[in-house]
């Protein structure tokens, strides 16, 4: 899909290595409509086995959905220092799957994503999730956090976007 100023595709990744979120959106003008979302889950293995069952899934679905901007969480340090080098490992896999896709991708921090969507970068998880069922009009009856924080990921992406796009237009590369 060639990426135009009126309509775009952002996939929204929220990696793990066990468990990855996965948010589609499409934004028509100043419209953004729902496509997809899914979970993915790792099969119970060894961290090679997972890694490689979420790249051939993430490829799958890159092919499939085709999206012009990718937008994952950036990374925080966590506390537990092998946790963070499993989720490095999954989101390398998960970007690598998503690079062959040809979008482009962007990172977004937690923090930002909570201000973009609820104006408070202290927001709780729950209030982000609620922000975007209405901004997306879908009514969560899964309990699964990493949806939402998938699709929170693609809706802010498309702020980052439109930000991008119109600092092209100033500074005359468009």
């Amino acid at each position: 899909m060639k990426i135009s100023k009126s309509s775009i595709r952002i996939l929204g990744l929220d990696p793990g290595s066990h468990i990855t979120g996965v948010g589609v959106v499409d934004v028509q003008g100043s419209q953004l409509i729902h496509q997809h979302h899914q979970v993915i889950r790792a099969p119970k293995a060894t961290l090679e086995k997972r890694l490689i069952y979420l790249f051939e899934a993430l490829k799958d679905l890159s092919h499939s959905y085709q999206p012009d901007v990718v937008v994952v969480e950036r990374v925080f340090l966590g506390k537990n220092v092998d946790s963070a080098f499993k989720l490095g490992h999954a989101r390398g896999v998960a970007l690598m799957a998503l690079y062959q896709g040809g979008g482009q991708i962007f990172e977004i921090s937690a923090r930002e994503v909570k201000k973009i969507l609820t104006g408070s970068g202290s927001a709780s998880k729950e209030q982000v999730r609620q922000m975007v069922g209405q901004w997306l009009k879908i009514d969560f009856q899964d309990k699964e956090m990493d949806v939402s924080d998938a699709l929170s990921l693609a809706i802010s992406g498309s702020f980052e976007y439109e930000k991008r796009l119109r600092l092209k237009q100033l500074e005359g590369e468009l």
